[in-house]
C-alpha cells in the first residue's frame, strides 16, 4: 500500500512538472503565432494594395486605350462615311452628264 501510494506521488509530482513545462512552452508558441499572424496580415495587406494600385493603373490603360480607339474608329468611319458620299456624287454627276450627252 505504501508502494502504491509512494508511486502515485512520483506521478503526481512528475505531472505537475509536465504540465507546467507544457504551458511555459505553449506562451511562446502563442506569442511567436501571433507575431507571425500579424506579419502575414500586414504582408496581405500590402499585396492588396500594390495590387489594387496595380489593377486599377491598368484598368486606367486599358480605358484610355479604349477611348483613343473608339475615337479613331468613329473618325476612321466618318472619313470612310464622307470618301463614299462624295464618290457617290462624283458617279451620280458622271451619270448625268453621261445622260446629258446623249
Amino acid at each position: 500500500m505504501r508502494h502504491c501510494q509512494h508511486l502515485t506521488g512520483k506521478k503526481h509530482r512528475h505531472y505537475q512538472h509536465l504540465t507546467s513545462q507544457k504551458q511555459r512552452h505553449n506562451q511562446p508558441l502563442a506569442s511567436q503565432k501571433q507575431i507571425h499572424f500579424q506579419h502575414v496580415t500586414s504582408q496581405k495587406q500590402r499585396h492588396y494594395q500594390y495590387s489594387t494600385r496595380q489593377k486599377q493603373g491598368h484598368f486606367q490603360h486599358l480605358t484610355s486605350q479604349k477611348q483613343r480607339h473608339d475615337q479613331h474608329s468613329t473618325s476612321h468611319r466618318q472619313r470612310h462615311y464622307q470618301h463614299s458620299t462624295s464618290q457617290k456624287q462624283r458617279h451620280v454627276k458622271y451619270l448625268t452628264s453621261k445622260k446629258q450627252i446623249h
